[in-house]
């Protein structure tokens, strides 16, 4: 039962700092919107960059990869294709990771407790 009361005290709590949690959620939006991060697969075969708020911003092939597609092969461009996709969603993956990890440290900063699956909420 007083857990409970806690937990709604806490609740009570953050409701009050939501403005102020809101304004800097945006604020670290803002920042990372233009911060990259940089994914590579295929021992450099593709290299990927995304922004944190989760744009491609550049996909580079190697010479190589691209003669292997060029070649017409059948196999060679299956496998270009899941380099591809595996690269641009480990670039994506570590824009979520890096936004999350930013959105957690704001609301720290701010003294205000955040569940994960509330910094999940704020990604979307």
């Amino acid at each position: 039962m007083f857990e409970k009361l806690k937990l709604a005290a806490q609740l009570g709590g953050m409701m009050k700092d939501l403005p102020k949690l809101r304004a800097r959620v945006d604020e670290v939006k803002a920042r990372l919107a233009t911060t990259e991060v940089h994914a590579e697969v295929g021992g450099g075969a593709v290299k990927v960059s995304a922004t944190c708020d989760l744009h491609i911003t550049q996909v580079e092939l190697a010479p190589s990869m691209l003669r292997g597609i060029a070649s017409g092969s059948a196999t060679d461009v299956q496998y270009a294709n899941r380099l591809i996709a595996e690269c641009v969603n480990a670039a994506l993956d570590q824009a979520r990771a890096r936004l999350a990890t930013e959105l957690s440290q704001a609301a720290a900063d701010m003294d205000i407790p955040l569940p994960p699956e509330m910094v999940k909420g704020m990604l979307g």
